[in-house]
């Protein structure tokens, strides 16, 4: 299957359809504010115009939408609007979609050189974002790396093999992938592709030059110390 589409059908199978299966006690509104939000979000954005889960979405969207106005009367404004004329029954930040944390083990001096380090890669409206993330608290939408995908992949490995991050290898690919997106070669904004980044523990290193801060407590992997300058 390809990764592109098995990615956007994890989303649906794992995160989509078992919160709609949480709010079924809720109001038939709240269901229509759910899948709004998830249509006008950056994930589904990234997959670019016309995508399976964009597709899903939004045929999900129109039959809760009219399950809404012939219950309640009135009109519902279309997924692309930006705003639904009712109050929430519940409160925003219990119905978006997040991306789960991990355990980092790092003090707030050692997230604070990250971040710094890390500020020119990410747009400045991100960086307080980015700050939360490693100090393990829950964020909403992934980050955009404005670099490319193997130094991501290198970062994490490396805060893994220093153990300032827990885990299995394959769960903190995982959640890479649903935390942080970049740009494809063709300029399409695309989720970091969770197989590439468990790659990166043991190969497709970048090089020496390109390793995305070196500090004493964050040092290269051993294996990848002979990387071609």
């Amino acid at each position: 299957m390809d990764p592109i589409l098995k990615a956007q059908i994890d989303i649906i199978q794992n995160e989509i359809l078992p919160e709609l299966a949480s709010l079924v006690k809720e109001p038939a509104r709240t269901h229509v504010q759910y899948l709004h939000f998830w249509l006008n979000s950056s994930r589904v954005g990234g997959f670019g115009e016309g995508s399976h889960l964009q597709k899903w979405l939004l045929k999900k969207y129109k039959a809760e939408k009219e399950q809404v106005e012939i219950e309640e009367g009135g009109k519902i404004p279309e997924y692309n609007d930006p705003g639904l004329p009712f109050v929430q029954s519940k409160p925003i930040d219990q119905i978006e979609p997040t991306i789960p944390p991990v355990v980092f083990q790092l003090d707030d001096g050692e997230v604070a050189q990250l971040c710094e380090c890390l500020s020119k890669f990410f747009p400045p409206d991100q960086h307080s974002t980015l700050e939360q993330l490693f100090k393990g608290l829950v964020v909403n939408n992934p980050l955009h790396f404005k670099g490319r995908q193997n130094r991501l992949s290198d970062l994490f490995a490396r805060l893994e093999f220093s153990r300032k991050i827990s885990g299995e290898k394959t769960e903190i690919s995982n959640w890479v992938s649903h935390a942080f997106c970049c740009l494809d070669s063709s300029g399409t904004l695309k989720p970091v592709n969770a197989d590439s980044v468990r790659q990166g523990f043991t190969r497709n290193h970048p090089k020496k030059e390109d390793r995305l801060c070196v500090f004493e407590w964050l040092p290269p992997l051993p294996h990848s110390r002979n990387r071609a300058k």
